[in-house]
């Protein structure tokens, strides 16, 4: 049982980052990506054009980034204010 309100958003995906996106930053503002494809390629020209700083954490196509990558850039970037991923 949900026990929060529910935002109930009607556009397309990219719709909901730009969303999330506006919501929890102001422009300037220090992220970490964790980009592992196409999805990542797409948060990233989110953030660019919402003027987010962001570090980028990159792997090939078809690779992981591990919890020890994401680890070592929160440690690098211990400014940072949100960390954006796909799974």
């Amino acid at each position: 049982q949900t026990t929060n309100p529910v935002v109930t958003i009607t556009s397309s995906g990219t719709g909901g980052m730009e969303a999330a996106v506006t919501s929890l930053l102001a422009p300037g503002e220090k992220v970490i990506l964790l980009s592992a494809g196409r999805w990542g390629e797409r948060w990233k020209g989110v953030l660019k054009a919402h003027q987010a700083n962001i570090v980028l954490v990159e792997v090939p196509y078809g690779k992981a980034v591990t919890p020890a990558m994401l680890e070592e850039s929160l440690k690098a970037n211990p400014d940072t204010k949100a960390v954006f991923s796909t799974l």
